[in-house]
């Protein structure tokens, strides 16, 4: 009897030390080797589980946190001297034809890098509403300037709806998406969006394929973004610089053709989409 008794007693005692220790505060040393760092989320649904309250205060600046950190480098509406894009600032916010405006530096040229249908990126499909999974037809080409690879243009035109404009990017060929984006009254451009790209981004490594430094490539590529909309179809434009866009092209420029002479050049007409 007196075993048993003290047998009770020592897990009275035991008790109530643990419970006293819930109370003031105190946690175990094994409880605090279950326990996820204080401030985290693991730690927000541990103390949920517990039967805790949430601190949603320290929640809400955790998740702020976060985001800054990833956000970063996303794109971004806005561009300023600031950011270090002082140099490709004119290009970046020029909302004229791209085309155009390297034809009036030199000889201008197109080459087709691959044009498939695949997967467009992550942030992609975000931009233009898509299912992960879905499908879009991707073309991607070099822009040069007398010879010298100046830009990396990256397209995407999600396969569905099919149109008009799925038919003409088929015919595209080796001639510039500018020649129909800006000389057909049919198309609306959404707002530009701006980023540096690195090589985390999936977009980083085949610019630097396709851009052929010489030496060492930039470790961060200036790229600007934007939605064009023709009908029930939309196409994603990305463009990223190489710097040397920026160098004095090495013979004198063209004159400046603008739109017009993109028809010219390419034979395109007001009713080419209809064909």
């Amino acid at each position: 009897m007196t075993f048993i008794i003290r047998g009770v007693s020592k897990v009275m005692t035991v008790s109530h030390r643990n419970n006293h220790e819930h109370a003031s505060g105190h946690v175990g040393v094994a409880d605090k080797r279950r326990r996820p760092p204080s401030g985290s989320l693991a730690h927000a649904r541990q103390r949920k589980r517990d039967g805790e309250a949430p601190r949603p205060s320290l929640l809400a600046a955790t998740h702020a946190r976060r985001m800054s950190v990833a956000g970063k480098d996303h794109w971004q509406g806005g561009i300023t001297r600031s950011s270090g894009s002082t140099p490709f600032l004119p290009w970046l916010r020029d909302r004229g034809s791209l085309t155009a405006r390297i034809q009036s530096r030199g000889r201008f040229a197109v080459r087709v890098l691959r044009q498939r249908r695949c997967q467009p990126t992550a942030d992609e499909a975000q931009a233009l509403g898509l299912a992960p999974v879905a499908l879009a037809w991707v073309r991607e080409v070099a822009l040069s300037c007398d010879e010298r690879i100046v830009v990396f243009a990256h397209t995407v035109l999600p396969c569905q709806p099919r149109g008009p404009l799925t038919r003409w990017l088929a015919r595209l060929g080796t001639r510039s998406l500018g020649a129909l984006l800006f000389a057909h009254v049919g198309f609306s451009r959404g707002p530009m969006k701006f980023r540096r790209l690195d090589q985390r981004h999936a977009l980083f490594a085949p610019a630097v394929k396709a851009l052929q430094f010489s030496g060492p490539p930039p470790r961060t590529l200036w790229a600007r973004r934007s939605q064009f909309g023709f009908g029930a179809q939309s196409v994603l434009v990305t463009e990223v610089f190489s710097p040397v866009l920026l160098a004095p092209a090495p013979s004198a420029a063209a004159p400046a053709g603008g739109v017009g002479s993109l028809r010219r050049d390419y034979g395109f007409s007001q009713s080419a989409l209809e064909g």
